[in-house]
């Protein structure tokens, strides 16, 4: 993983950063995730999958090229 992993999440929106850190670090589904954002599960998805986006435009520099 690479080094700038941490400050780009710090980086992510609140809301965003939360849903990383409850589905990557926490493990949790995302029904639960849903009920603790008091949101529905699809929305919750597709909010995590704008956060990895985000996440990945700020990483991709700092990748190495295969």
């Amino acid at each position: 993983l690479p080094a700038a992993l941490p400050t780009s999440v710090d980086a992510l929106e609140p809301a965003s950063r939360e849903l990383v850190v409850l589905r990557v670090w926490s493990g949790l589904g995302w029904q639960e995730i849903a009920q603790l954002c008091g949101t529905s599960s699809s929305t919750a998805q597709r909010h995590y999958i704008q956060a990895l986006t985000q996440l990945r435009k700020q990483l991709e520099p700092s990748c190495p090229k295969d």
